[in-house]
């Protein structure tokens, strides 16, 4: 018998957004049963990558795995064989707040990349713009960037680049005062 930590097989039941039963007894929603060896890559990825398409999971049960030798004589051969021998046990507190921690709902500032929070902001600017936003409105912004992009040549001695936006020029322009007046 090998001296390893206690290896934990746990299943899972996810299901795809709310649990739901019909009126005979049987699941709606879409779920499905998943069998992973705790602490494994495969375990780690899976609690990684399931919460974007499942939003419910329960633990199902948990077994602990031991080896298991045994000494068998093969065609006259002394030979140990190993085997796995499984036993249920309650489902330990670790375990379950890892599952529930991964499934656990995310704040959206945290999982928003970049493009995202762009299309956001796209998005509020167009429906300002849909909401009655004038063209003088547009304007002003345009003189903004203008006196920005300026300053921007004054103190840097080129033009900015032209995908930069209006809050990045004036956050550089903000740093080159800020090293120039320590230097």
């Amino acid at each position: 018998m090998s001296n390893k930590k206690e290896q934990y097989t746990v299943k899972l039941q996810v299901f795809r957004g709310q649990k739901l039963k019909k009126e005979d007894g049987t699941m709606a929603t879409e779920n499905q049963s998943v069998s992973l060896q705790y602490g494994t890559l495969e375990w780690k990825n899976y609690l990684i990558n399931a919460p974007r398409n499942f939003g419910v999971v329960e633990v199902v049960d948990v077994h602990t795995a031991k080896d298991v030798y045994e000494d068998v004589e093969i065609k006259g051969k002394a030979t140990k064989i190993r085997n796995i021998e499984y036993t249920k046990v309650d489902a330990p507190k670790f375990i379950i707040n890892e599952v529930k921690e991964a499934f656990k709902p995310k704040s959206s500032k945290s999982t928003e990349t970049d493009d995202q929070k762009r299309i956001k902001e796209l998005e509020a600017r167009l429906l300002a713009l849909e909401s009655g936003a004038t063209s003088t409105d547009k304007k002003a912004v345009n003189t903004e960037l203008e006196v920005a992009k300026s300053e921007y040549i004054e103190l840097f001695g080129k033009k900015p680049h032209h995908s930069k936006s209006l809050e990045i020029i004036k956050t550089e322009i903000e740093n080159k005062k800020k090293e120039n007046a320590g230097a």
